[in-house]
C-alpha cells in the first residue's frame, strides 16, 4: 500500500458477508485488470460509506479522498504465514520492542449498555495475540495491551494519552475498523459498529476482534498473499512472514473463488503460521535487541514441499532433490529454488529428472559456491548448467562441499580422501593413508577430519596440519571463519577455537552442531525439564556465552548467502533471512 494510503482505514466491510459490495468490487477489478473500465467508471464502481462519504476500495478499505484512489485504481490496472504491511520504503510497519509492550488503549463510554462485552471481548482476542508471543507457556509476552479505563469518558483519537481509542461506529457500511502501527495518533482507532456483535453464519463477534487486532499489529490480509490473480487486493508493500495460509485469522472469508477464498465455514482463528508469525516479527525482535546488534526481525518462508535432500551454495541458491520408487525403479527429480517477486509467485523448476536403477539412481546433492554436485552409489557428478558430468567413479561414504569455494571433498570407504576443485572435474588424493570411522567437516574454505579416537585436524593451504583438538565429535566453521566443535562426552559440551589455537568452552547440552554467518547453532539433547520436544527446535549463540532459541520444529540448519534454511521435522525447508 502506497505512503499516502495512511488516510484510509481497513475495515471488516459487511459486504464479507453478505456477499454484495465486496462481490461487486470484485468484479470491478477484473474489469480493470482487462482494461474494459476507465478511472472514472472505477470511482463510479465503488460503495460508499454513508457517515463519512468515504469510497469503500477492495472491499474493505476506506479512502478519503478521490486521488487516494489511484494507486488503487493503478494496482488493479496492472496487478501487483501471516503478510506483514509496509510503508513505502520498503520499512516493516510494526511497533518497536519498548512500543509492543506498552500498547495503551480506552473503550468509549458511548458504546452504553455494549461497553462491557466490547471491553471483554476485545480483552479476550488481544490475550490470545500476546500469548502468541510465547515459545512456551512460562515465557513473558512481547506484547502488550493494556486497558487505560481512566480515559473512557474522553476516548476519542485527540486523546494523546492512549496509544489508539476503541469507539462505536453507527455506519451500516461495515462491521469493524482499525489501523497499522505506523500511522498517526488521529488515525489509531478500533471502530466498532453495533451488528458485528452479532454472530454471523461461523463467524463471532470474538472472531472479528481478532482479525482487526491483527490489522493493529501491523498485518495485511493474507490474500494479497495468494499465489493466484485476481484478488481483491493486490499491493506490492508488503511481505509474507510464511507460506499463502488460507485458514489464517487475516485471509477473507467469503470473498472470491479460489486462492483468494477461505471457505467461509470457521470463525477467524489464529492459525500455526499466525502464531510463528508474530512470534518471528515481535518474539525475535525483543530477543534480538537484547542478543546482537543488527540481527531484527528473521522472515520465516516455506520453502515447499518435503524432499528427501537439501543443497544450498556459497550464493544461496537453494536446490532439493525428491524421489518416488516403483520396484527396483526410482525416478529422481531435481529442482531450483526460485523466489517471489512483484510478477510471479515463489516456485521450484526442473533441473533435471530420470528413472534409473535402484542400484544405481541418484540419492543426494552437494553444493557449495556456485557449485552444485550430485552422488549415486557409483558416481560423483557436477551439473554444468545443462546436464551432468562425470566428476569420479564410486561415491564414497560420505561428501562435504566448501561453502564459499565450492571444493569437494570426498571420503571414501577406506579411509582415503580426494578433493575435487570447484568447477573441475577430476579427483585429488589428499589424504592417502587408510584408517576406519574417519568423519570429514568442510568449513567455508577449509577441511576438518576427525579420527575415530577424536583427535582432529585441519586442512589448509594443500597440507595437513599437526592435530588441533581431542575427543571431538564433529566440527562446524561459521562464515566468518571462527571454528567451533561439539565434545564426544556426556554432556554434549561446545567449544570455541581461540585464534591462539586454546579451546574455550562455550555451552554444553547438544547433540549436533552447525555454523552460521558469525555465530554456531546446536540441536538441544532433550530436556524434559525445560521444554517438550526440546531436541526439535535450534538454537544459536549470538555472544558466546548465552543461547537463545532461533527455530522450533527442526533438525538441522543450512546456510548460504544470507540465507539460513532450517529444515523442518516434517522435511519442509524454512528460511530465516535478515532483511
Amino acid at each position: 500500500m502506497a505512503a499516502n494510503q495512511g488516510f484510509s482505514r481497513w475495515l471488516l466491510a459487511a459486504s464479507m458477508f453478505t456477499g454484495s459490495a465486496c462481490a461487486a468490487d470484485m468484479d470491478a477489478s477484473l474489469r480493470v485488470a482487462d482494461g474494459h473500465m476507465t478511472f472514472d467508471e472505477y470511482v463510479a464502481s465503488l460503495p460508499v460509506d454513508a457517515e463519512t462519504g468515504a469510497f469503500v476500495v477492495e472491499g474493505d478499505i476506506l479512502a478519503y479522498d478521490r486521488s487516494e484512489l489511484t494507486d488503487y485504481y493503478a494496482a488493479h490496472l496492472y496487478g501487483t504465514a501471516l503478510t506483514l504491511d509496509q510503508v513505502s520504503d520498503g520499512v516493516d510497519s510494526k511497533y518497536s520492542v519498548a512500543e509492543a509492550l506498552s500498547l495503551t488503549y480506552c473503550v468509549s463510554d458511548a458504546f452504553g449498555t455494549d461497553k462491557a462485552a466490547v471491553r471483554d471481548t476485545f480483552a479476550a482476542a488481544a490475550s490470545e495475540w500476546m500469548d502468541a508471543t510465547k515459545i512456551s507457556a512460562s515465557d513473558a509476552p512481547t506484547l502488550r495491551f493494556i486497558y487505560e479505563r481512566d480515559h473512557d469518558d474522553d476516548c476519542t483519537a485527540d486523546n494523546d494519552e492512549v496509544t489508539f481509542n476503541i469507539a462505536p461506529s453507527n455506519s451500516t457500511e461495515f462491521d469493524a475498523a482499525s489501523f497499522f502501527p505506523h500511522w498517526k495518533r488521529a488515525k489509531r482507532q478500533v471502530l466498532i459498529t453495533k451488528r458485528v456483535m452479532k454472530p454471523y453464519k461461523a463467524r463471532t463477534f470474538l472472531g472479528v476482534l481478532r482479525h482487526e487486532i491483527g490489522h493493529v499489529l501491523g498485518f495485511k490480509h493474507e490474500h494479497v498473499a495468494a499465489p493466484a490473480t485476481p484478488c481483491p487486493e493486490k499491493d506490492v508493500t508488503w511481505r509474507s512472514l510464511s507460506e499463502h495460509d488460507v485458514p489464517s485469522v487475516m485471509h477473507y472469508r467469503e470473498v472470491a473463488a479460489g486462492s483468494c477464498k477461505n471457505s467461509g465455514v470457521t470463525d477467524y482463528t489464529l492459525t500455526t503460521l499466525d502464531n510463528a508469525g508474530v512470534r518471528c516479527i515481535y518474539t525475535t525482535q525483543a530477543r534480538a535487541a537484547a542478543d546482537t546488534a543488527g540481527d531484527a526481525c528473521r522472515a520465516l518462508t516455506s520453502y515447499g514441499t518435503p524432499a528427501s535432500s537439501f543443497a544450498i551454495d556459497g550464493h544461496g541458491q537453494l536446490y532439493r532433490i525428491t524421489h518416488t520408487e516403483a520396484s527396483s525403479q526410482r525416478t529422481s527429480v531435481i529442482a531450483r529454488y526460485i523466489a517471489a517477486s512483484a510478477t510471479s509467485k515463489q516456485r521450484w523448476t526442473t533441473l533435471w529428472s530420470a528413472t534409473e536403477p535402484l542400484a544405481s539412481s541418484a540419492s543426494a546433492i552437494h553444493a557449495g559456491g556456485t557449485q552444485l554436485y550430485r552422488r549415486t552409489a557409483t558416481h560423483l557428478y557436477r551439473w554444468t548448467g545443462t546436464s551432468w558430468q562425470i566428476i569420479a567413479g564410486g561415491a564414497g561414504s560420505s561428501v562435504t562441499v566448501a561453502y564459499a569455494t565450492g571444493d569437494l571433498f570426498r571420503l571414501d570407504a577406506d579411509g582415503t580422501i580426494d578433493r575435487v576443485v570447484g568447477g573441475a572435474h577430476e579427483t585429488t588424493p589428499i589424504l592417502t593413508s587408510k584408517a576406519a570411522g574417519r568423519k570429514l567437516f568442510a568449513g567455508t574454505t577449509e577441511l576438518f577430519r576427525v579420527e575415530a579416537n577424536g583427535d582432529a585436524y585441519l586442512w589448509a593451504a594443500g597440507t595437513w596440519t599437526g592435530r588441533i583438538g581431542t575427543g571431538i565429535r564433529s566440527i562446524a566453521e561459521t562464515e566468518a571463519g571462527a571454528t567451533f566443535c561439539l565434545l564426544n562426552d556426556a554432556a554434549g559440551t561446545v567449544m570455541l577455537r581461540k585464534a591462539s589455537g586454546v579451546w574455550s568452552t562455550i555451552g554444553s547440552n547438544a547433540r549436533a552442531l552447525w555454523g552460521g554467518l558469525e555465530v554456531p547453532y546446536v540441536t538441544p539433547k532433550d530436556n524434559p525439564a525445560t521444554a517438550a520436544n526440546e531436541s526439535t527446535s535450534i538454537r544459536r549463540n549470538p555472544t558466546g556465552s548465552t543461547w537463545h532459541r532461533y527455530a522450533l520444529s527442526s533438525t538441522r540448519i543450512m546456510k548460504g548467502g544470507e540465507r539460513r534454511i532450517a529444515i523442518n521435522t516434517n522435511g519442509k525447508p524454512y528460511a530465516y533471512v535478515t532483511p
